[in-house]
């Protein structure tokens, strides 16, 4: 039997490792020229695709979470967010790129955001996954 969850999520993350290695290249399509015309649409761009990654995860995961600490974490949001620094950091050896601290912030509102909402729709529809 198919996990929907784990299919929607491998084929989200298979979208945006797709794009990253497009513009690691050099290419673009009409979504990054878009992007790109639109103030702050790249660290807007950033926020929505790890937001919509982590919460498609943090599902297909159906909420479960890792104590580390004090603190109780997705672990779909643990996954994106290892996944964000090795991206982000990788930068600094790509010619074609640029690491920037604010598309990594960008990114962690996008997994900070996505993960409240899913706390949020996890209560109301799921009391026993929290």
């Amino acid at each position: 039997m198919f996990n929907w969850r784990i299919i929607i999520a491998a084929i989200v993350f298979l979208s945006i490792v797709f794009t990253i290695l497009m513009v690691n290249q050099g290419h673009s399509n009409f979504a990054i020229l878009y992007i790109r015309d639109v103030p702050y649409g790249d660290k807007l761009a950033h926020c929505l695709l790890f937001g919509l990654l982590n919460g498609v995860l943090v599902f297909a995961f159906r909420g479960r979470t890792i104590s580390i600490g004090p603190l109780c974490v997705y672990k779909g949001a643990l996954l994106v967010s290892l996944f964000v620094l090795v991206e982000e950091c990788s930068q600094m050896w790509i010619p074609t790129r640029q690491f920037e601290m604010l598309d990594l912030a960008a990114d962690f509102v996008g997994i900070l955001l996505s993960s409240l909402f899913c706390y949020c729709l996890l209560r109301i529809f799921d009391p026993s996954a929290t």
